[in-house]
């Protein structure tokens, strides 16, 4: 076939041979239609009634050929770069970066960031902590009581615990750190630092995560969890006044049927005494 010229800004020459290294698109004749196949980070779209090959905006990506859209990028994943193949994760930037939108150019930086605390923590006094926290759990539901708001949350690691330990110390069976290099999960080492990220409360020794305190290298920002926890209830006050307008008519009508219930009690006992003194 004739080499036939791609339209478009920036296009090359093209042959039968497609797709090729220099290839970015390809006109061919289907039928009585022409079709015009784009590169991978393009897309065909039709422009004063020619097809074209037009680069995926910013928040859009497309790897594959022969396209006629882009596929926005997924939740947490941005690009802010014309004709791009992938999207890169808004994590990799910084963990204060976020995205909750799909087709993003950029992503957002959380502007209430809880966790502000930095700090390298070596790997016997993470475990520790750890211990304590899921030791503490255990302790209180052997007690009956609630649940221990000592228990970690955690992300980046992952535990394996035992509820029937008679000992603090036996309480973690496994802890594991998760590698980015390797994308794997390896064994916590004692001897070695990680840099841990959490709230200024845990930050503190809060919960009785007393090894925190001692971190080294801590970088405060962001705002504190009484900030944050502040600024929250300002912005929803309204809502916060409905649910507990609900809260107490629920605890009113609850109360009111503990009275009636009492004075039911009470007619039922008068009665009664009343019965047994006639006879």
């Amino acid at each position: 076939a004739d080499l036939l010229e791609c339209i478009g800004e920036s296009r090359y020459l093209v042959t039968n041979n497609w797709p090729d290294e220099a290839a970015h698109c390809r006109i061919i004749e289907a039928e009585a239609d022409t079709v015009l196949y784009c590169d991978i980070g393009y897309y065909s779209e039709v422009i004063d009634q020619e097809q074209v090959c037009t680069p995926c905006s910013p928040g859009y990506y497309n790897d594959n050929y022969g396209r006629t859209e882009c596929d926005p990028c997924p939740l947490s994943t941005y690009t802010d770069q014309s004709a791009s193949l992938t999207c890169s994760k808004c994590m990799d930037k910084s963990a204060e970066y976020y995205q909750d939108e799909e087709g993003q150019a950029s992503c957002k930086k959380c502007a209430s960031f809880r966790f502000e605390q930095r700090a390298s923590l070596g790997g016997d006094a993470l475990r520790d902590d750890l211990e304590s926290g899921v030791w503490a759990t255990y302790e209180k539901q052997r007690d009956d009581s609630a649940w221990s708001a000592a228990f970690p949350q955690v992300s980046g690691l992952r535990y394996v615990s035992s509820p029937v330990a008679e000992e603090k110390e036996e309480v973690l069976v496994l802890i594991e750190i998760f590698d980015k290099e390797s994308q794997e999960y390896m064994p916590l080492d004692p001897h070695k630092f990680y840099k841990v990220i959490t709230s200024n409360y845990i930050a503190d020794g809060g919960d009785g995560y007393d090894n925190f305190r001692g971190g080294l290298n801590r970088l405060e920002y962001g705002l504190a969890l009484e900030t944050l926890s502040g600024n929250y209830i300002d912005v929803n006050s309204a809502k916060i006044d409905s649910v507990y307008n609900v809260i107490a008519k629920v605890r009113d009508a609850i109360m009111l049927e503990v009275v009636m219930e009492r004075k039911f009690r009470s007619m039922q006992e008068n009665v009664k005494a009343q019965h047994l003194g006639a006879q």
